[in-house]
């Protein structure tokens, strides 16, 4: 397993959009400004980006 870099969200005071963004290396400013939906047990905006899906 690879360590995920960066600090963990404040539970009580998350960050706007999707809470995993600030160590997210994926990471748009999609994922800062809206929170994604659960689809098929994965909440990321990069699930549904064909670039993302080319690479995995």
């Amino acid at each position: 397993r690879i360590p995920v870099q960066g600090e963990i969200p404040n539970p009580i005071d998350p960050p706007p959009g999707c809470a995993f963004n600030p160590r997210c290396p994926l990471v748009t400013d999609l994922c800062r400004k809206v929170a994604p939906a659960l689809i098929d047990g994965v909440a990321c905006h990069a699930v549904n980006d064909p670039v993302f899906a080319a690479s995995a």
